[in-house]
């Protein structure tokens, strides 16, 4: 709670445009909310006072945690009418229950496309594990926004499907795991947690590695840079190849230079031949044959 030694240092709260920032404003409230002590006034429990000037400071934190709502919800004012505001609604606890409420329902994104997307959730290309995961858990959480419980066993089984072709071995794993009933919801999770921070932390070794390299004058196809090993891949590779987001390899040139991402650069005919003469084929290495 603020005091009056203490100056406000809280991001500033956004205009709530709908579901896709709903999340984010409502993180935004809550701290406001917290740092002036307005929490009872959200969660129903403050009382109006029989005290006198108890009764004015009720009344006037009443009002700052009612605006605190009202200066960010115009853009979906029209939404909230539809779910049943009408005028002015003074009670913090109200307006608060009805925006968290109806905003998930009747948000532009309906029922079928939600559950359209769920059902044929899919790991893109150029999409990391762990962008992909956060929006797997954002549909799943809308959905339940809207009436539709998703169980573990079913969130398991199609983050499984959607992770299948990027990472077949990975997946046939994991299959054997479930199986056996060995695998559940909270254990994939950690696993993909677990992934996707290797993954990244990759990437930006890759990155500060082709920095270096840079630097010290070597170049994205020099094969004398110093070979090591991926701790995810548990790969051998040249030090100065970067990580690729997109296939998920290790490859001169990075996300500019993927067969995956640009089939037209793949070596054809001839080039071919003159890439597997310089000794050791970039395009073997970037598909691990």
């Amino acid at each position: 709670m603020a005091t009056n030694n203490q100056l406000p240092n809280l991001p500033p709260i956004p205009k709530l445009l709908g579901v896709e920032n709903l999340e984010q404003w409502k993180r935004c409230i809550i701290q406001h909310r917290d740092y002036y002590g307005l929490k009872p006034y959200f969660d129903g429990t403050a009382k109006e006072p029989d005290d006198l000037d108890a009764r004015h400071k009720y009344k006037e934190e009443r009002i700052h945690a009612a605006i605190l709502m009202y200066t960010s919800i115009y853009p979906v004012r029209e939404l909230l009418r539809a779910a049943g505001l009408n005028g002015l609604e003074t009670d913090p606890k109200v307006l608060w229950d009805l925006i968290l409420t109806a905003i998930p329902k009747l948000s532009a994104q309906s029922f079928p496309e939600l559950l359209h997307e769920f059902k044929n959730a899919n790991l893109e290309r150029g999409v990391s594990l762990h962008s992909f995961n956060a929006r797997f858990h954002v549909v799943v959480d809308r959905l339940a926004d809207i009436g539709l419980y998703v169980c573990p066993e079913e969130k398991l089984l199609h983050m499984m499907l959607a992770i299948k072709g990027r990472y077949a071995v990975w997946y046939a794993s994991l299959k054997r795991d479930h199986q056996d009933g060995i695998l559940t919801w909270e254990l994939l999770q950690e696993e993909v947690i677990r992934r996707a921070k290797i993954e990244e932390n990759n990437h930006c070794i890759a990155f500060l590695t082709d920095a270096k390299n840079k630097t010290r004058g070597l170049t994205k196809h020099d094969n004398k840079a110093p070979e090591v090993e991926c701790s995810f891949c548990i790969k051998t590779y040249p030090a100065n190849w970067p990580y690729c987001t997109d296939c998920s390899e290790h490859h001169p040139g990075g996300e500019d230079r993927c067969y995956a991402l640009h089939p037209e650069l793949r070596p054809q005919s001839s080039d071919a031949v003159a890439v597997l003469a310089d000794g050791m084929s970039e395009r073997a290495i970037h598909t691990g044959l």
